[in-house]
């Protein structure tokens, strides 16, 4: 979009500043505290090596494999929960 085109200087300022609020996705992964798409590996090979797994054990298995990987606190059940739902 030119500048000519805003009809007016509010529009322009009202654009700019509309467009200075979204991040791209590689900023705000960069700010999370966990690496997400490492975590969704670990999560495709527990599910491959436990299938019949419900939900709250597979949880319990990746931090307990995040744990002894990464030697430090894993993401909470919830955290877990909350990116599995996203995930297809």
């Amino acid at each position: 979009m030119a500048f000519a085109e805003f009809s007016c200087c509010v529009c322009k300022r009202l654009f700019f500043a509309a467009l200075q609020h979204w991040r791209a996705p590689s900023e705000i992964e960069a700010r999370t505290k966990f690496d997400w798409s490492v975590i969704r590996e670990m999560h495709d090979e527990v599910r491959a090596r436990h299938p019949d797994f419900s939900q709250n054990e597979l949880i319990n298995e990746l931090q307990g494999a995040y744990r002894d990987r990464f030697n430090k606190e894993p993401p909470s059940r919830t955290a877990f929960q909350r990116q599995i739902r996203k995930w297809p």
